[in-house]
């Protein structure tokens, strides 16, 4: 059976050569990020047309397009990184001042074996006689936990509500308002089982998994389980929309819409894709973080578990 890792160092192999000498460990990094693969130096007396690097099990393709911008192609073996909870890459470029610009998501597509992203750096933002070295950053688990307490901390003071990092077996605890108006709160759900709902109009796994997540709460909302929704629509009136005509019953959260408190928020917990499922216990801790093809099981086994006798947490 052929790798994922021989796959990608197939590719290398017919790839071209690599972009020129590999620079010393001297490039700071994006705060929580690091080098998957350091910074190369570009050649700038020859055409770059799909030149390679790798390290590990990623590679980087590279070419300049039509209007200018400088392409970048991530290869990697697929389900090495789920946004928001695996391992993420990033391209990065840097100008002869090592100033780093980061470059622009455009789309990604893969198989079993491969995923692939596609990223762009328009020539407005960095003109690619002005570059100099291009390298791949590579944010972890823990690093998106340092960047969430870091968030954490802003969102504070700047009075940002927001959903907690999520840590499998440890304590979620939030306040937030709803669309409505109202105050809500961990602490309120304490001897339920409590359902969190990440969606949004325009996320279509989102939408075909409502019919499954209103018959879980027809099921059982009487014996306990009750749901929070949080919609990253930025519109309130397309949200509200879908709400009542879907006639989902439990309170709904809306992200913040403005880009600069959005943009914290999601840095706060690390919550950049959906559909998000998370599942909570009784106790107020975290249990699951769920894919909607997991949602019916996994609600059914703890609606179906004894509830314990003590709920009580410090």
């Amino acid at each position: 059976m052929v790798t994922s890792a021989a796959l990608l160092m197939t590719l290398v192999n017919v790839a071209s050569a690599m972009c020129g000498e590999e620079a010393a460990p001297v490039f700071e990094n994006t705060f929580g990020w690091e080098w998957a693969i350091q910074p190369n130096k570009l050649d700038h007396d020859r055409p770059l047309d799909g030149d390679a690097f790798m390290a590990e099990d990623v590679m980087v393709m590279l070419d300049v397009r039509r209007d200018g911008a400088l392409r970048a192609v991530v290869v990697k073996a697929s389900g090495h990184a789920q946004a928001g909870r695996g391992i993420e890459y990033q391209p990065i470029a840097l100008d002869a001042v090592r100033k780093a610009f980061a470059f622009d998501f455009y789309k990604s597509y893969g198989n079993a074996a491969l995923a692939v992203g596609t990223f762009q750096l328009p020539a407005e933002t960095l003109a690619f006689d002005k570059l100099t070295h291009v390298g791949l950053e590579k944010l972890t688990p823990d690093g998106r936990k340092r960047i969430a307490e870091k968030a954490q901390r802003e969102a504070k003071k700047a009075g940002v509500e927001f959903l907690p990092f999520p840590e499998i077996d440890q304590a979620f605890d939030f306040a937030l308002t709803t669309i409505d108006g109202k105050k809500i709160k961990s602490s309120d759900y304490r001897g339920k089982v409590l359902f969190i709902d990440c969606w949004a109009t325009w996320c279509r796994p989102c939408m075909d998994k409502m019919p499954d997540l209103k018959e879980l709460y027809t099921q059982w909302h009487d014996k306990g389980l009750e749901i929070v929704g949080v919609t990253f629509d930025q519109s309130r009136e397309e949200a509200e929309a879908a709400i009542k005509k879907l006639d989902l019953r439990w309170p709904q959260v809306q992200i913040p819409s403005d880009e600069k408190p959005r943009d914290l928020w999601h840095d706060c917990n690390g919550i950049k894709s959906i559909p998000r499922l998370f599942l909570i216990d009784r106790e107020g801790i975290l249990r699951a973080d769920l894919s909607p093809y997991e949602l019916k099981e996994r609600v059914d086994a703890m609606m179906s578990a004894p509830a314990p006798s003590d709920t009580s947490r410090p």
